[in-house]
């Protein structure tokens, strides 16, 4: 796998010349693309998308898939086309989501009953079942 971490970073940089920048990216991003043909392996580039300058766009024009990040309370969240993060891992313990519960385990329908654990809301000494 080949990694180019914030491709676009070195190209904002002012001391490259404003006619070339782009232009150097394109060629960069070009040949990551022939790298990872000639080779077959994955390319993995990460570029700032917040800034509406052009340079994302380039970057973007070669990728086969995109997923977005944005950082949350509970940790980093992706997205893309067919996947959304459902699970957020913490020092010891996990996060979750409905949707990763509705899809773990299905939808109740309409007519389906749902029956609460008899004691689970009792008081103690109670006769829960009258």
């Amino acid at each position: 796998m080949i990694v180019a971490s914030n491709i676009a970073f070195h190209y904002r940089d002012t001391e490259v010349p404003g006619f070339i920048d782009k232009r150097l990216l394109e060629l960069s991003t070009a040949l990551l693309a022939q790298l990872a043909e000639a080779c077959s392996v994955p390319v993995l580039v990460t570029a700032c998308s917040a800034a509406e300058d052009g340079y994302t766009e380039i970057v973007r024009e070669y990728a086969d898939w995109e997923l977005h990040a944005a950082e949350t309370s509970q940790g980093i969240s992706y997205s893309g086309e067919d996947f959304t993060t459902e699970v957020y891992w913490g020092d010891g313990y996990m996060q979750t989501t409905i949707p990763y519960w509705v899809r773990l385990l299905g939808v109740l329908g309409e007519e389906e009953q749902v029956f609460e654990s008899p004691g689970q809301y009792a008081e103690v000494g109670l006769d829960v079942w009258g």
